[in-house]
């Protein structure tokens, strides 16, 4: 009598549920995946593009007539990384010389900076002043009187984006006085011009609202379509724009599920996601839709800082994340929109300092030479719909990493997985179907318990080499209520399936 299977096809990964009560596709356990088209795909390690001039805490690219720059601050100013990978001071003599809470955000050809520090007004830069060794300028206007008053107020704002052709700061300084919850948001403007002013005068559209939060402030802010939403750690709000008289009409989303911190809101395309001290949230205007609870709701749990990338090419969401007792972002959380699920990434080279999607010209890439067995390094053009990029400090040496073809170590498991009837199993056998890129070895073991809370009884672990055979077999004899199984390795590699051979208890094989 031959051996009963039974299909794991790994489909997604969850936290909450314990492993006993998990589906069957469900895993317990993975390092450096996602679940790119529904199956397990290992990923590859970062590596560094560039080395920039300062720690960077905000990146952005910024671009016109065929000039790609990119943008960065940090704790010594401002700097552009040039498609020639040359890193260009562009910090302007006075102003926006140093600070801890950076902002920037790409209005057409225009870099734009503001740095949160009282007196300092946001500034900006184009693509071809950049190339011509100009300097980051004050915002035009910025600092316009009202129409309620002749005298030059002194403004500065922690927050700066863009929505439409208008730009929006938010978290006020102004003649020293702090207005944590208010928005202003200029005139609107021409293709590749900056608005002219953010002064509120009879016939323009520029305007001001203070909203009531309940506590804190005003914390980040993203445009989706006509709305640019902002939150505080009391709630969000939604600025629709309608134009003429009125310009934008403001609501109030929700008072109880603000972001947790800056970078914590992102535009989805055409919805916004909110992370949040206890969730991921999905919302417009009317609706809500929770993403993380049931599946990592301990995990969020234990988050110091984290902030939110969103790959628009790709439709994956990065949720940096720092845990207790750590120096930055070290691990990301991967959240695929088009399947639902979620992956993890570690950066085992350093610590990250920012996320963001920058567009560089030229970046190395490692290639295997099948003559030498070794990763050879060579510069190609980058795809920039297909790279999120890092900003990085780590140890004596700084930088700014990306995607890369070099390899990293990754395990997927699925631990105290029951039989039907919750019996004794008997495994003879596991099963692995492993697409990928040779040579390659993946390393397979099983595992037994006789009950949840004991340890898992590991049997040997052994590799094998993908492409020997369509499916990688490891033949241990185990048995017990409770059956695990573990796979690793190192390279690029798609899990198609895990089968196990088995008989319960009673059943002669």
């Amino acid at each position: 009598m031959g051996w009963d299977t039974v299909d794991f096809q790994p489909s997604n990964w969850n936290l909450d549920v314990s492993p006993s009560l998990l589906p069957i596709n469900s895993v317990n356990s993975i390092t450096n995946i996602d679940f790119w088209s529904g199956y397990p795909r290992t990923l590859n390690a970062v590596s560094a593009v560039t080395v920039p001039s300062t720690t960077p805490y905000t990146m952005v690219s910024y671009l016109g007539d065929g000039l790609i720059y990119t943008g960065y601050a940090g704790p010594t100013g401002v700097y552009a990384w040039s498609p020639l990978n040359t890193q260009i001071n562009i910090t302007p003599a006075s102003g926006l010389s140093s600070g801890t809470q950076w902002d920037s955000t790409a209005f057409g050809e225009w870099g734009i900076f503001s740095n949160g520090v009282p007196t300092q007004a946001p500034h900006a830069i184009s693509a071809t002043s950049t190339q011509s060794g100009g300097k980051l300028a004050p915002l035009p206007g910025f600092n316009a009187p009202d129409a309620t008053g002749t005298a030059t107020p002194i403004r500065s704002c922690k927050l700066i984006r863009t929505h439409r052709n208008i730009l929006w700061g938010a978290n006020f300084v102004e003649n020293g006085l702090s207005y944590p919850n208010r928005v202003r948001w200029s005139t609107s403007s021409i293709t590749d011009a900056l608005p002219t002013t953010w002064g509120v005068q009879p016939g323009n559209d520029a305007g001001q609202v203070d909203l009531e939060f309940i506590g804190g402030e005003i914390v980040d802010m993203a445009s989706v379509g006509d709305v640019m939403f902002i939150g505080g750690t009391g709630g969000i709000w939604a600025a629709r724009w309608i134009g003429g008289n009125y310009i934008y009409k403001f609501s109030q989303i929700t008072s109880l599920n603000g972001p947790r911190g800056p970078k914590c809101l992102a535009n989805l395309g055409d919805a916004a996601i909110v992370l949040t001290l206890n969730d991921l949230i999905l919302f417009d205007e009317s609706s809500q839709q929770s993403i993380l609870v049931g599946r990592m709701t301990e995990l969020i749990r234990q988050f110091k800082n984290a902030q939110l990338v969103y790959i628009s090419s790709i439709r994956q969401l990065y949720v940096f994340y720092q845990l207790q007792n750590e120096t930055g972002f070290q691990h990301a959380l991967i959240w695929d929109r088009d399947t639902n699920t979620f992956g993890q990434r570690d950066f085992t080279q350093s610590f990250t300092s920012t996320g963001g999607i920058i567009i560089p010209v030229l970046a190395p890439t490692l290639t295997w030479d099948t003559d030498t067995q070794t990763w050879a390094q060579s510069l190609q053009q980058w795809d920039p719909a297909q790279n999120i990029f890092l900003s990085y400090v780590g140890g004596n040496a700084t930088g700014i990493y990306g995607n890369s073809n070099t390899p990293q170590t990754w395990t997927i498991s699925r631990t105290s997985s029951p039989s039907d009837d919750n019996d004794t199993i008997r495994v003879r056998s596991i099963e692995v179907d492993v697409t990928g890129y040779t040579p390659q070895q993946v390393k397979i073991r099983l595992g037994s318990q006789q009950s949840i809370g004991e340890a898992i009884r590991w049997g040997p672990q052994r590799s094998y080499e993908v492409g020997t055979y369509k499916q990688l077999r490891h033949d241990d004899l185990i048995s017990g209520r409770y059956i695990s199984w573990e796979v690793s390795g190192l390279g690029s590699s798609r899990i198609n399936n895990v089968r196990l051979y088995f008989k319960t208890k009673g059943q002669k094989p």
